[in-house]
């Protein structure tokens, strides 16, 4: 059986903490023993995921018995944010979680044990303005034309230590522009919308279903956020490092699963709107509209490696990341 959770607010814990509880070691779930009939009793494991569009794949896996084939059981616990998803994976409370490459690479390099397992979702590879599912846009009648013209502008990003404001400041200061000078304010993506066409802020990094929302209003699309490196991995699956030690059979599992899931969503992608409907609150006509990431089964490494080095560039890595420990069996092109 498969059941959700929705959990509210972020987890509030501190590296230290995180790190302590990783000292226990294995305290996820037992693998599946055997059931009375003789059978194999399947792994129960605590996904944690967002309300969002990247996400589609793993709903849809679970629908499709992708996990179940696995013999996992999953319950999937949906956060209102990312912010609650790291600590919960490495203190233990979920056994894998989804997040942006900016902040795992973060987390590495402060030495909390996370583990890339899988892709999560990728720019889509369209380079028209417009049809990426992450764009920089701004109000009608702005007089910005372009990504270097955000030099001395406000410019709305949902955190400011994560890969969007990593990737909008690479792409000012590549177009020969001074991103020292951009003014980043911190926006929920909820919120970016009105804040631009209420004039708070000159322009939006902003994702779906925001980004559609924003033009419908009028709003004009100006730089594509994820244009650095073609098909750029924007964000993976990952499980802490006690529990990839402790449980390699059901990461290998885990690992096929969301495979499939990514397969099944690249080749159906009306079915990824439609599960849509099932875990966030879009509206069937938006949800029609929208623009779909990339879902490829694996992960785009050399993107990867220029998402550390930008990160690295803009002060936010504290200290060695050990790329090919972080990545370890994840599936890479």
């Amino acid at each position: 059986m498969n059941t959700a959770r929705f959990v509210g607010g972020a987890i509030i814990a501190v590296a230290a903490l995180a790190l302590a509880s990783c000292s226990a070691g294995g305290d996820g779930p037992a693998d599946g023993g055997s059931d009375e009939s003789g059978g194999t009793e399947p792994t129960s494991i605590v996904v944690g995921t967002l309300p969002i569009v990247d996400t589609a794949p793993l709903h849809l896996g679970i629908e499709q018995g992708f996990f179940e084939e696995e013999n996992l059981d999953v319950t999937t616990e949906i956060a209102s944010g990312g912010a609650a998803l790291l600590p919960a994976v490495v203190s233990g409370d979920y056994q894998f979680g989804f997040s942006e490459m900016t902040s795992l690479l973060i987390a590495s390099s402060k030495g909390l044990p996370v583990q890339i397992v899988s892709e999560g979702d990728s720019s889509n590879g369209n380079t028209t303005l417009g049809e990426d599912y992450m764009e920089v846009l701004v109000a009608p009648g702005s007089d910005i034309q372009d990504v270097k013209d955000l030099e001395g502008k406000r410019v709305a990003t949902n955190g400011i230590s994560n890969i969007n404001y990593v990737l909008v400041r690479d792409g000012v200061d590549a177009a020969g522009g001074d991103s020292e000078k951009v003014e980043f304010i911190e926006v929920a993506f909820p919120d970016q919308v009105n804040a631009l066409m209420t004039g708070q802020v000159d322009a939006i990094a902003t994702p779906e279903p925001f980004h559609t929302m924003a033009i419908n209003q009028g709003a004009i699309p100006i730089f594509q956020t994820y244009s650095a490196v073609p098909n750029l991995t924007v964000a993976s699956w990952f499980t802490s490092s006690q529990y990839e030690k402790s449980n390699p059979d059901v990461v290998a599992a885990f690992q096929r699963a969301i495979q499939k899931s990514l397969d099944y969503a690249t080749e159906n992608p009306e079915e990824a709107r439609r599960i849509l409907l099932d875990y966030t609150q879009l509206s069937p006509e938006l949800v029609e509209q929208i623009v779909l990431p990339g879902w490829p089964a694996t992960l785009n490494r050399a993107s990867l490696e220029y998402v550390m080095e930008a990160t690295d560039r803009y002060g936010l890595i504290e200290g060695d990341v050990d790329l090919d420990a972080l990545l370890g069996s994840t599936p890479i092109d």
